[in-house]
């Protein structure tokens, strides 16, 4: 579901129609799929089988950097770190068939669409990531320095007494 986001947000940003179209699925079949259609009116995104795997390794390292680091993951540093192994992990690996011969066309090897884009993907869910859990932590500051929230219990607090 989150992969799918991820994918309308790279949309904006990226400008080559292969690439694009190796971002999304036409006929989503299997499980990875049944949230997204049951959720769907109309506008959400089926992301590749790849883009949910880049996803999924980026949730994997995020968690295991949560547990080392604590409450100090949201270093530049870190971030980076998880996006290279990413890299790391998929210039191995078959990913994005359909870029194959695409990858070979650009002129310049820093240049490369297929590494681009993985790092793009692997960047955006990272950022759709820290916001969730900087609203996460955020939200437990809150309730653990107020044990009573004034403004939405009012009435409560005007009638205890407090």
């Amino acid at each position: 579901y989150i992969s799918g986001f991820v994918v309308y947000r790279l949309k904006a940003s990226i400008q080559c129609a292969r690439c694009l179209d190796a971002l999304t699925v036409e006929s989503p079949e299997g499980l990875l799929y049944n949230l997204i259609s049951m959720k769907n009116r109309g506008g959400l995104q089926y992301p590749s089988k790849d883009v949910i795997d880049i996803c999924r390794i980026c949730e994997k390292l995020f968690r295991s950097q949560v547990k080392i680091h604590g409450n100090k993951v949201t270093s530049a540093q870190l971030h980076y770190k998880i996006v290279n192994v990413v890299l790391k992990s998929f210039v191995d690996k078959d990913c994005f068939l359909s870029l194959a011969e695409h990858k070979f066309e650009c002129d310049d090897p820093l240049d490369n669409h297929l590494s681009l884009l993985i790092k793009s993907v692997a960047e955006k869910y990272l950022q759709v990531r820290y916001y969730y859990a900087g609203k996460q932590f955020t939200n437990n500051l809150k309730q653990q320095h107020s044990k009573i929230n004034r403004h939405k219990n009012t009435k409560l607090v005007i009638f205890s007494g407090l």
